[in-house]
């Protein structure tokens, strides 16, 4: 900007940036924005299955591209509730009493937070679908591990929301009578089992409506412990003779892993076994007037055997 006859004269570049801010503010106004006010679609195919003392809800999201997220809860108002993120369509309402009907609403929310109207249902836990003909799915990760005279048992339960329970089973004497345990139970322990011998186990998974699996089984082998070390021989070893029978008696030593007494010395040169926690037995069918000598061993959980304690009558 210069003077030029004492009059005001703009520089023609200067000009023009006038020019310029002066049509911006001439343009310049209030900027308005029309916030969504619009309410979300319903979800789609919504439906509830029963579980033992859980509801299972599945639906279809809304098209809307702008869905924030589904949420369900239980009503009335301040209920159990959950909010899932779209293209999951699936919620569990669980902790609920078996044979109490509940009602939950299902509402859409949008990113502006509008909410759809919501669709009720209802659902009561526990109970069977009458029309329900399929079995769950079997039990995974079937486990045993061996110890002394004992079977652990792990697994994991089916996912089918109305898996009500699981059935076990054995193979061997008394394990057609089955044990049946609730599906939040992942594990057993069948105790006082015989060692070294195979027990083949079954579970079955079972439904509401009374479905079982096929089963899944897996099998193994009590095992005693082998500490290497012998246990101690009997001490106080008597002898009470009596008409063609003979009255022993004795004091077990302090053995933890004793298993058993093997007794042998008799005419037919055989042993026979008698319970661990012995302290007496009585021999019958002998010959008065002959001289006898019985031995008796203790053996332990790993099959090692004591010195033998003899005695003569």
């Amino acid at each position: 900007m210069f003077i030029a006859n004492r009059r005001w004269v703009l520089d023609p570049v200067l000009a023009s940036l006038v020019i310029l801010v002066a049509s911006l503010s001439a343009c310049k106004g209030p900027v308005s924005v029309n916030p969504d006010v619009t309410p979300p679609s319903e979800v789609r195919n919504l439906a509830v299955q029963s579980g033992s003392g859980s509801l299972l809800v599945t639906w279809d999201d809304p098209n809307e591209p702008d869905i924030d997220y589904i949420e369900i809860q239980l009503v009335p108002s301040g209920g159990q509730s959950a909010m899932v993120m779209p293209g999951i369509g699936t919620a569990i309402l669980a902790n609920l009493a078996n044979g109490t009907e509940y009602s939950f609403r299902v509402q859409a929310v949008d990113n502006s937070g509008n909410r759809s109207y919501g669709l009720t249902r209802s659902g009561t836990p526990g109970v069977a679908d009458e029309t329900d003909t399929t079995a769950p799915g079997e039990v995974s990760g079937l486990l045993a591990i061996s110890g002394n005279r004992q079977i652990a048992l792990s697994w994991t339960a089916p996912a089918d929301i109305d898996c009500d329970k699981v059935v076990i089973t054995h193979n061997q004497s008394g394990g057609d009578t089955a044990i049946e345990l609730p599906k939040n139970r992942f594990s057993v322990v069948y105790a006082g089992l015989e060692n070294d011998i195979t027990y083949t186990f079954t579970i079955c998974a079972e439904d509401l409506a009374g479905n079982r699996s096929t089963g899944a089984t897996v099998s193994a082998s009590p095992q005693a412990p082998d500490d290497g070390i012998a246990p101690g021989p009997v001490t106080d070893l008597a002898a009470t003779p009596g008409d063609g029978q003979v009255s022993l008696t004795w004091t077990l030593p302090d053995d933890a892993d004793l298993n058993y007494l093997e007794i042998s010395g008799l005419d037919d040169g055989l042993s026979f076994t008698i319970p661990g926690n012995s302290q007496t037995l009585t021999l019958g069918g002998l010959v008065n007037g002959e001289s006898y000598t019985i031995t008796v061993r203790t053996v332990d959980l790993g099959g090692l055997k004591s010195e033998g304690r003899n005695i003569t009558f």
